[in-house]
């Protein structure tokens, strides 16, 4: 299994979810980023504790345990191979190799299908869900200082026909009105859904400050 370096992990890791969630896990479609475009790899993990490795189409079977303190045994090829818990979500299981500072970076099929084939297009899911997500959250209102965001939710992706594929958020402001606020993934623009015409922004700052100031 081919491993990155990735220094984002850590400062993320605190939106993870746990390697013992196991239904989230299994029965999934993997990924992994290793030359999508000339081989793809995907891992199942069954409840029963196998472990299906597809490799265009020939599948090998192996075995695979969570051994509790968010530690997870895969048996594969006559070889045992111990990961810790990078970072876990619906969308991205990042394994740490134990006593290394690398991770197996594995993309959920049925969420993303080919959007992030590659490590760059990883990091930078990452980085625009959760490494700025706590920047914006105090971002005050120039003008009325009673309000600010409170919080930010990432709620999921979808496509649509107008606006391609993106990523929506729940937006809290301090007031107690939400709002949804989305991004592009072509261009990592983001954009809102006005009352007759879409409103596109440059940036999240530039997104959050309209709310701020104008809603």
């Amino acid at each position: 299994m081919k491993t990155f370096i990735a220094s984002i992990i850590p400062k993320i890791q605190e939106y993870s979810r746990k390697l013992d969630d196991i239904t989230l896990l299994t029965n999934q479609h993997w990924v992994l980023i290793d030359d999508i475009e000339l081989s793809k790899t995907i891992f199942i993990f069954k409840t029963s504790n196998e472990l299906l490795v597809a490799t265009n189409g020939i599948v090998e079977k192996g075995k695979w345990e969570y051994l509790g303190n968010q530690s997870l045994l895969i048996d594969l090829q006559d070889k045992s191979f111990l990961f810790k818990q990078g970072f876990f979500d619906e969308n991205v299981l990042a394994l740490k190799v134990d006593g290394k500072d690398e991770y197996s970076m594995l993309i959920n099929e049925n969420k993303f299908d080919q959007e992030l084939n590659s490590i760059s297009s990883v990091l930078t899911f990452l980085e625009q869900n959760y490494s700025k997500k706590n920047n914006a959250i105090f971002l005050k209102n120039d003008y009325t200082e009673d309000l600010e965001i409170t919080d930010i939710i990432v709620i999921g992706s979808k496509r649509t026909f107008k606006m391609g594929r993106h990523t929506e958020y729940q937006v809290l402001r301090s007031d107690n009105m939400v709002f949804q606020i989305y991004r592009k993934h072509s261009n990592n623009k983001y954009f809102i859904y006005g009352p007759k015409e879409i409103l596109l922004f440059p940036n999240k700052e530039t997104c959050l400050l309209y709310i701020l100031n104008n809603m």
